[in-house]
């Protein structure tokens, strides 16, 4: 069928577009200049006193003053080089023709990093659309593979006829390129949503699987199986298991929330376990859920109090009376035989008294 047409596409990395160029030349720029502030703003006495320690050199020592970049060290990737050295485009098509030809050299990449080189006749086709010489892929292969001047023998093929043989004759095409016909080429792009950093789960301590736990990850099994074999079909369950539908992690995880009531809605079950699918069949294992989790505790709980027993007194065991000091000199009790109370205590009788008044009877 003439009437069939193909379509190619063609993936390239992102350094070989003209914008990143550009975003990396605007990058080295701001770091040069960064290293010349750096320069100009060290102190003068720091720099003097960098050339007192390197006297012997001076020319290393005047080299601290002004700090350049360095060539081999480049925090995108680049070593230096004339940016990969990219061919001109200035000269639209005949630029590309005259490079094909080898009327002009080519730039060679003279980095240090080992690079693989691409072709001149690439970067113009990747970057076709950002030049007014350009703007037409088509146009830089029929210059790359000189399309133009290749000859036909349609006509010599079939002679009887006026237009020739219309199987050796080439048919244009009717859709030129993304360019000029991009509404043929709009199922082709896609846009890659950058995903949004999901917070941490929770931390689910180590626990004891109870009844209600054990029948919820049969009836998640028989679930998987079911939903595998509908979804995906019966050969994909037989050789790749029901894992298709959700992982074993993630079936060990949800009975670990489960247990200690984490998931209550669809997006407790996403941010919990991370799965994919969880805005498609979340649903239903939500219900499930609900229906086999183990059921609250009443918060009405009656706790008996703790009786009180009587005990008898005539089991206690008395009570002594604290037992009263004996005096050694009287033999009474309530006292020592120190003590000033005692009748014998030696300060009641005028034996051995200091101080004693004495009375003088004088003759009457």
């Amino acid at each position: 069928d003439r009437s069939l047409q193909g379509t190619a596409l063609l993936f390239a990395e992102k350094e070989h577009f003209d914008d990143e160029r550009q975003a990396k030349a605007t990058r080295k720029k701001m770091r040069e200049m960064n290293w010349k502030r750096k320069g100009d703003s060290l102190p003068i006495t720091s720099v003097l006193k960098r050339c007192a320690v390197n006297t012997s050199n001076s020319q290393v020592a005047t080299s601290y003053a002004q700090p350049t970049a360095s060539i081999g060290d480049h925090g995108d990737g680049s070593d230096g080089s004339d940016e990969d050295a990219t061919p001109p485009m200035d000269g639209g098509l005949q630029g590309l023709k005259d490079l094909v030809k080898g009327d002009v050299e080519v730039p060679k990449y003279t980095g240090k990093q080992q690079k693989s080189s691409l072709d001149v006749a690439m970067v113009y086709l990747i970057n076709a659309e950002k030049h007014d010489s350009l703007m037409c892929r088509r146009k830089v292969f029929d210059v790359s593979f000189d399309n133009n001047a290749a000859d036909s023998d349609h006509l010599d093929c079939n002679k009887e006829e006026r237009l020739g043989c219309k199987w050796c004759s080439i048919t244009p095409p009717t859709i030129c390129c993304d360019i000029h016909h991009p509404e043929h080429f709009s199922q082709y792009t896609s846009h890659i949503e950058m995903l949004v950093n999901m917070p941490p789960h929770s931390c689910i301590p180590k626990y004891q699987k109870t009844v209600h736990d054990l029948a919820l990850q049969e009836t998640l099994d028989d679930w998987r199986e079911q939903k595998t074999a509908s979804t995906y079909g019966r050969h994909h369950l037989n050789d790749l298991g029901p894992s298709l539908v959700f992982p074993n992690a993630i079936l060990d995880w949800i009975l670990d929330c489960t247990h200690h009531r984490k998931i209550q809605s669809v997006y407790d079950l996403k941010w919990e376990t991370g799965w994919t699918d969880a805005e498609v069949f979340g649903e239903k294992v939500i219900t499930l859920i609900k229906q086999h989790a183990a059921p609250l505790p009443s918060p009405f709980v009656t706790t008996p109090l703790r009786s009180i027993s009587t005990t008898s007194f005539s089991n206690m065991p008395p009570t002594q009376s604290p037992s009263n000091n004996q005096c050694g000199t009287c033999g009474l009790e309530g006292h020592n035989a120190r003590n000033r109370v005692c009748e014998q205590h030696p300060s009641r009788s005028g034996q051995n008294k200091e101080n004693v008044m004495l009375v003088q009877h004088l003759p009457t």
